[in-house]
């Protein structure tokens, strides 16, 4: 029997950009012979434009969309309805606005079926990269993980997991395990795709793919989009930058703080980096500024470096 996928949409106030997305996901090639893909669900967050009537009237050609309706509650809450309403094998995550490329879903199941033969019974999570456009779809970066100047490969270690997220939750994929082990995700914690990365990496595995499989779309109403240090930012008051490190830090904080309570036996390396940024506020100076020489040495950049150090000796 072919092993099923389904894709939970989230939605909400999207009128303008949910149906080319829906149809760039019906368009896509079906993937591996051992999977088929099933439902897409989409979870409208009680949109006031027309997205629910938008999904209503495609879903009445396309059975294979269905809409269920949610109070709303913000985006982790509507993605936590989406994922619940389905029992697939895999689930892949998508939002409303972007435009996903025919092989995404192909290359997607496949690195999956890679990863679960070498490690039978494990939750797994998927990414990739991703092309970045604007609003008509011009191309504004050819590579999300060149446009934020970072690397997977770099990023996929406890410390640095544990202070921010690079991989887009557009991109997913999530099998059963990953899904058994994460869900629900917290309403507290700061992002679900963060949330999902920490489970996969911690109980199992954390897989990517340099390939940008979607159009990761920029306009002026995303939740979250693609952020780019320019010119003119070189040129921020200091005190700005540490607002932004303390506000970006304490977010961490936060979402380290739903790890440790969920998970209160998870093991190392992730423990000591997960419970020291969960309990970073709680600390004396002495104590971060140790915390932060044994555990968090090699930032990303110098600059990154001296806010960590600024937000541990005056936050």
């Amino acid at each position: 029997m072919k092993k099923t996928i389904d894709i939970a949409l989230a939605s909400y106030n999207g009128a303008s950009y949910i149906r080319e997305q829906l149809e760039s996901i019906l368009r896509m090639e079906t993937g591996s012979d051992a999977c088929t893909l099933r439902y897409i669900i989409v979870s409208d967050n009680g949109s006031r434009d027309e997205t629910a009537a938008i999904v209503t009237e495609m879903a009445a050609i396309y059975p294979q969309i269905r809409l269920v309706t949610e109070q709303r509650k913000g985006v982790i809450a509507n993605f936590n309805r989406a994922i619940s309403e389905s029992d697939a094998d895999y689930v892949m995550l998508s939002d409303q606005d972007d435009v996903w490329l025919p092989e995404k879903l192909t290359v997607t199941i496949n690195q999956m079926l890679n990863q679960e033969k070498q490690s039978p019974g494990l939750p797994v999570l998927v990414f990739t990269d991703l092309r970045v456009v604007d609003a008509a779809l011009n191309t504004i970066a050819p590579s999300f993980f060149g446009f934020q100047k970072v690397s997977p490969a770099d990023y996929a270690k406890p410390e640095r997991m544990a202070v921010y997220n690079i991989a887009p939750g557009c991109t997913m994929m999530l099998n059963r395990a990953l899904l058994q082990t994460a869900m629900p995700v917290p309403e507290t914690c700061y992002m679900h795709d963060w949330w999902f990365v920490h489970a996969a990496a911690i109980y199992g595995r954390l897989a990517w793919l340099d390939q940008q499989t979607m159009l990761y779309r920029q306009h002026a109403n995303n939740q979250v989009g693609a952020r780019h240090s320019g010119f003119w930012e070189k040129f921020f008051s200091p005190v700005a930058k540490f607002r932004e490190a303390h506000k970006n830090f304490s977010n961490a904080s936060r979402h380290c703080a739903e790890l440790k309570k969920r998970y209160p036996g998870m093991p190392e390396p992730f423990r000591t980096s997960v419970f020291f940024v969960a309990d970073f506020f709680q600390l004396t100076r002495w104590d971060r500024l140790q915390g932060l020489r044994r555990r968090f040495a090699q930032a990303p950049t110098k600059g990154g470096a001296l806010l960590l150090l600024l937000v541990a000796l005056l936050g």
